[in-house]
């Protein structure tokens, strides 16, 4: 199984690649609106986390779906599986990222916490699986970068 520490600087990673599209584009289209004096982050609208965590879901369902394995799982040298070491079907790839993700949407509960919760359950999991994972019915290995 691949230690927690493997597991969170990938997320991490990932987190970053699918967030920093969208920062980007917000901090811009706010400064368009503004005098260009200030970028004014606080008034994000509702709908934008729903869209970035859809992105996510999609980017970690092609990329699981395919490879077994995101930017930050290869370059963690994790890889996401069943049991068998079989990749995880599109389907099964997106219920994982769909749980984490659907915390991090739900208004005035700290989403980013509630996701975090999530995945740290794989602490308490003798397989280090967290309720993502559970859901899934996956686990996450190390796996060498250039393996599979």
């Amino acid at each position: 199984m691949a230690p927690i520490g493997h597991r969170a600087l990938g997320r991490i990673v990932d987190t970053l690649l699918t967030l920093i599209p969208f920062l980007i584009w917000g901090a811009a289209a706010h400064w368009a609106r503004t005098s260009g004096d200030h970028v004014d982050v606080s008034h994000v609208p509702l709908w934008a986390p729903v869209v970035w965590q859809l992105f996510a879901v999609i980017y970690e369902a092609l990329f699981l779906s395919t490879t077994g394995r995101t930017v930050g799982k290869w370059l963690m040298g994790t890889r996401v599986e069943h049991g068998d070491g079989t990749r995880p079907s599109m389907e099964r790839a997106a219920l994982r990222a769909a749980v984490p993700g659907v915390a991090w949407v739900i208004p005035y509960f700290g989403g980013g916490i509630l996701a975090a919760l999530i995945y740290l359950t794989a602490v308490f999991n003798p397989l280090r699986q967290g309720l993502h994972d559970r859901a899934a019915g996956t686990l996450v290995v190390m796996s060498p970068r250039g393996a599979r």
